[in-house]
């Protein structure tokens, strides 16, 4: 809504026009960063997790890797053992 002008005359179609069209613009420009804000919500989000993931994956891994080197090493103590070596 506009406010009264100034000069207490009447809006012009032109005035009203051009005040419909830059509220218009207003509108979508602020929607337009709404959205970029969720969609950086959302990238924060995914980098979280993907960050998650890693460390988890990085964990198994060096859990397996703990496990099969030990494994391996009781076998050759074993093998040694059983060779009188």
């Amino acid at each position: 809504m506009l406010g009264p002008k100034i000069n207490g005359s009447e809006y012009t179609t032109q005035e009203l026009q051009v005040a419909a069209t830059c509220a218009e613009r207003i509108l979508d420009a602020l929607a337009g960063e709404q959205i970029a804000r969720v969609a950086m919500n959302l990238l924060r989000q995914r980098i979280a997790q993907v960050q998650v993931m890693s460390a988890q994956h990085k964990r198994l891994l060096h859990d397996e890797v703990l496990a099969a080197d030990s494994s391996g090493a009781v076998e050759s103590r074993s093998a040694a053992q059983c060779f009188g070596s």
